[in-house]
């Protein structure tokens, strides 16, 4: 892999915790939730 396919693979493998951080941060004291996430092409 080049050096832009190794970034590329490295954001993904961080993409879920950016978005579980993202959808608990505003979320206050709860201790659990659901979301779901689609994808726009």
């Amino acid at each position: 892999m080049n050096k832009d396919e190794v970034a590329l693979a490295m954001k993904w493998q961080k993409a879920p915790d950016v978005a579980k951080h993202a959808g608990f941060c505003s979320l206050g004291e709860s201790d659990e939730a659901y979301f779901e996430v689609k994808l726009d092409r």
